[in-house]
């Protein structure tokens, strides 16, 4: 994507540092909650092992991303995205790739996620799924990860 948008300029600009310069131009700032890392405490300390799957924007390195998580590394087990296992979701090879990586059968796996292809992904991989919806509260929703501590040790 980027190599056909610098043909046109005739520049030699190396692609790294215009992906750099794109994405940090754009200023995409992740949202933590404070929910969070308490919850991730309580999952580890309750033997849980962690991981996430996230799409990345198209052609956005690992990198710029892991920086924007960077309190949240140190409690993920595993860190897997659409660029380290080479697909988006609601493909399940990042599930398939967990699975294998922790040598569990990927029925065993829990996805919590907040979007439509979330639950898509969940489905394909016949592995568990929990939704979580911070503005509106359902019967079939957690609201936020202390519901999901309630739900799996509590």
């Amino acid at each position: 994507m980027f190599s056909k948008a610098l043909e046109h300029w005739g520049k030699n600009i190396p692609i790294r540092d215009c992906v750099y310069q794109f994405y940090t131009g754009l200023k995409l700032k992740a949202e933590i909650y404070p929910d969070t890392i308490p919850s991730l405490i309580k999952l580890k300390n309750n033997g849980y092992l962690i991981t996430t799957l996230t799409d990345l924007p198209t052609a956005m390195p690992d990198e710029l991303f892991k920086r924007d998580i960077s309190i949240l590394l140190p409690y993920f087990d595993l860190y897997v995205s659409s660029l380290s296992c080479g697909f988006r979701k609601p493909n399940c090879r990042g599930l398939q790739m967990i699975a294998e990586y922790f040598n569990v059968p990927i029925t065993e796996l829990v996805f919590v996620g907040d979007e439509d292809k979330d639950r898509e992904t969940a489905i394909h991989a016949d592995c568990q799924f929990i939704q979580i919806n911070r503005k509106n509260r359902t019967s079939e929703t957690i609201f936020n990860l202390t519901e999901l501590i309630e739900k799996l040790i509590d």
